[in-house]
C-alpha cells in the first residue's frame, strides 16, 4: 500500500496527461488517485466498473490537483486501489466534470446536495453487513477485532480486520476496504484502537 499512497512527482504531472480516478464508497467517503499516462486505459475501465468518475488530466487545473493526489494501483481483477482524499479535493475534483454531467450514484449526490445519503448512514452498506469487535485497550486485540493501521510516517490510518494472532504481541491483520491487498503484520503497539461506541464498525 506505501507504494500506491505516494505523492505523484509534482514536476511529471504537471508536465501533462495521465487520468484521475475519483468517486465516493457505499459509505460516502471519498477516494481520488492519479495514473500515469501508459495505465490511463486501463485506468478508465477500472472507473467505469466501481462507478467513479475519470478525468483526463488537462489544464492547469486538473494538473495542479493531479500534483496533491496519491497514485493509483491497477489490480488483475479490472478494479483499482484508489486511496481516500479529503472532502475538500473531493469538491474541487466534482467542480472540474464536465456541465450537465450526471453523478447517479447516491453516495456521489450528496455532494451535490450538501446532505447524506442512505450509503453513508448504513452501517450494514459500509461493512457487507459484519460486526467487529471494538477492544476498549489494547490488551483486548484479538482475532475478529477492528484496528486502524498505517504504512508509515505522513500515511492514513486505515481499517483493519485482525486475523490471528502471533507469538510476541504480533498480529496478522487485514485491510477492511482493500480486499485485493494480502494480509500483513503488525506488532501491538503499531496498531490503534477505535472508539468502542463509534459507528465505523
Amino acid at each position: 500500500m506505501n507504494a500506491t499512497a505516494k505523492k505523484v512527482d509534482v514536476a511529471a504531472s504537471m508536465s501533462g496527461g495521465g487520468l484521475i480516478v475519483f468517486g465516493r464508497d457505499e459509505a460516502g467517503k471519498a477516494h481520488a488517485s492519479w495514473f500515469d499516462e501508459p495505465e490511463a486505459g486501463p485506468a478508465r475501465a477500472a472507473a467505469a466498473e466501481m462507478g467513479f468518475f475519470a478525468l483526463q488530466v488537462a489544464g492547469d487545473g486538473l494538473s495542479a490537483i493531479s500534483a496533491t493526489l496519491p497514485a493509483g494501483r491497477l489490480f488483475a481483477s479490472g478494479r483499482a486501489f484508489v486511496p481516500f482524499v479529503k472532502g475538500a479535493l473531493f469538491d474541487q475534483l466534482v467542480e472540474q466534470l464536465p456541465e450537465g454531467t450526471v453523478i447517479p450514484a447516491p453516495a456521489l449526490r450528496l455532494v451535490a446536495s450538501g446532505g447524506t445519503s442512505e450509503a453513508a448512514s448504513s452501517d450494514a452498506k459500509r461493512t457487507g453487513g459484519e460486526k467487529y469487535d471494538l477492544p476498549t485497550d489494547w490488551t483486548g486485540i484479538k482475532a475478529g477485532t477492528l484496528v486502524l493501521a498505517t504504512e508509515g510516517h505522513g500515511e492514513g490510518w486505515f481499517e483493519c480486520v485482525v486475523l490471528d494472532a502471533k507469538p510476541q504481541d504480533v498480529f496478522q491483520v487485514k485491510w477492511r476496504d482493500f480486499p485485493d491487498f494480502a494480509p500483513f503484520y503488525r506488532h501491538r503497539s503499531a496498531l490503534a484502537l477505535i472508539y468502542p461506541h463509534s459507528k465505523v464498525q
